[in-house]
């Protein structure tokens, strides 16, 4: 092979590698636009830290959340735990020693001021970042604002707390309004221990302790009446509803085709009649 034709064959060896490395180039570079594209346009705050300090990815989805944008957070590392409320700096700071040690998936919840003042719940879950060495190089983290969620939460909190006092309050005067009722009525002195009889006086104080029909609210036996056979069903079938006054009472017999209107007195004396 003379030098001309030595000269060439390295020219051609020469483009051929050149166009196999514009190939692997450009599927590179279609990878990395690929999965560029994930990250950048997932709805989450997605951002990957080294163990440094130093941001190594901060999706913009971080402006919508926090107001401010990946730039700043990229060339300010400790953007993130200065705009955390000075509360909740100490959470955040323990899960970043504990994100650096272990292995496993962690979560917290923590609260930011975003750029315009207002107060965000976020919630943030995170895992290290493992080299094929097996050291940590960091970890990667995805963080949501969850404020309406903890409003609910809140709500539910104060709701729950308000079902238990008034249940409280319920119960204490149930046990009012079946002790005068026993005192008036003087059981223990007019009746025996029998079976019949214990069930009467069950009956007798499920009806002292039931509440108003329209209110809800539990009255003393003197101002209830009593209506009968309406179309208003319970667990048992017919309810033996309780109305707070006379011309309630004759209200809902009207809108619920009752048949009769007791007092208390009457109902009393029909139970023990029957046993």
């Amino acid at each position: 092979m003379n030098k001309k034709e030595r000269l060439f064959q390295k020219r051609s060896e020469c483009s051929y590698n050149i166009a196999g490395n514009k190939t692997t180039d450009n599927k590179l570079r279609r990878f990395e636009d690929k999965y560029r594209t994930i990250a950048d346009f997932t709805c989450d705050w997605e951002i990957w830290i080294s163990l440094d300090g130093n941001f190594q990815y901060v999706s913009p989805s971080c402006e919508r959340i926090t107001g401010y944008t990946a730039d700043q957070f990229m060339e300010q590392p400790g953007l993130l735990r200065n705009i955390i409320i000075p509360e909740d700096q100490t959470i955040w700071d323990t899960h970043r020693h504990e994100a650096a040690q272990g292995t496993k998936l962690r979560g917290i919840q923590f609260r930011i001021k975003r750029r315009d003042g207002k107060i965000t719940w976020i919630e943030s879950a995170c895992m290290p970042v493992i080299d094929k060495d097996n050291k940590i190089q960091g970890f990667r983290a995805s963080n949501w604002e969850i404020t309406k969620r903890k409003k609910v939460e809140n709500y539910l909190r104060f709701a729950l707390a308000e079902i238990a006092k008034y249940k409280e309050k319920l119960e204490v005067e149930s046990a009012y309004l079946s002790e005068e009722i026993t005192l008036a009525c003087n059981y223990e002195n007019i009746i025996d221990c029998s079976n019949a009889l214990q069930y009467v006086i069950f009956k007798i104080n499920q009806i002292a302790t039931a509440a108003e029909y329209y209110s809800t609210k539990l009255l003393h036996v003197s101002e209830v009446f009593f209506v009968t056979h309406s179309d208003v069903m319970g667990p048992m079938g017919e309810e033996l509803v309780h109305v707070q006054s006379k011309d309630a009472a004759e209200t809902f017999k009207q809108e619920h085709h009752a048949k009769d209107i007791f007092t208390f007195e009457q109902v009393i004396s029909d139970i023990i009649s029957g046993y």
